[in-house]
C-alpha cells in the first residue's frame, strides 16, 4: 500500500514508545516512497498526553503540510473574469 501512496508522508516517532515500536516506525518508513519525513518525539508516549507534546506535533505538522498543499486562490483570480458590468 505504501509505495502505490502517491502522497507526501510524515511519520512521528516517540523512541520510548511502548504501542508502537521504532521498527515498525521504520518499516512504514522504508516502505514509502519521497517525499517523505521522519520526526522522533524524543519522550513523548504514544497518545501525546503532555500538552507541550501535543502542540510540538501540531505545529511541525502545520509547517511540514504547507509545502505539500495548493496555496488557496486570491480573490482575483476566483472573480469572473469574462463577465464585466456596463457603463
Amino acid at each position: 500500500m505504501l509505495p502505490n501512496l502517491a502522497r507526501a508522508l510524515i511519520i512521528f516517532h516517540a523512541p520510548l514508545d511502548r504501542e508502537v515500536g521504532i521498527d515498525n516506525a521504520a518499516r512504514l518508513f522504508a516502505a514509502a516512497r519521497h517525499p517523505k519525513s521522519f520526526v522522533s518525539l524524543d519522550d513523548a508516549d504514544h497518545m501525546l498526553s503532555r500538552r507541550a507534546d501535543a502542540l510540538y506535533v501540531g505545529a511541525v505538522l502545520a509547517a511540514w503540510a504547507t509545502r505539500y498543499l495548493a496555496e488557496p486562490e486570491s480573490p482575483s483570480q476566483t472573480a469572473d473574469h469574462g463577465c464585466q458590468s456596463a457603463p
